[in-house]
């Protein structure tokens, strides 16, 4: 697995094309100074044209308007080319700010618990904040 740190993408893998699934993940803030940097793994992810882009925000525990903004952007990119994307147990606070955005019904958030996933799993990468 490929780790977004220090504000460079390192050893980002792409060796499979059409993965079915595309899992990321994003742990810390995803604020207006962390955006920039993990807009490119997004790109990546959706050039692999993936029928589901899972992204797990477990660790992330606090988003801002620019953080939201780009997940709002993820998702009706990864629509537009005919996938979905799917938000994985995000916190209590995370969920909180997503309905105080009212973003709420737009996304579609997994349960805290992985579930079996029939189809590969292709993990780009994951963000951390810089630390």
């Amino acid at each position: 697995m490929s780790e977004f740190t220090h504000g460079a993408i390192n050893g980002v893998r792409s060796d499979a094309v059409n993965a079915s699934t595309v899992e990321l993940t994003v742990a810390g803030r995803l604020d207006q100074a962390v955006v920039p940097r993990v807009g490119p793994m997004f790109d990546r992810a959706l050039e692999q044209r993936p029928a589901r882009i899972v992204l797990d925000v477990t660790d992330c525990h606090y988003a801002d308007a620019a953080g939201i903004g780009l997940l709002l952007d993820l998702h009706r990119r990864s629509r537009r080319a005919g996938g979905r994307l799917e938000l994985r147990a995000p916190s209590a606070r995370l969920r909180r700010l997503f309905e105080i955005a009212r973003v709420d019904q737009v996304f579609q958030i997994e349960s805290d618990a992985r579930t079996p996933d029939p189809d590969p799993v292709r993990v780009i990468g994951t963000a951390r904040p810089p630390g």
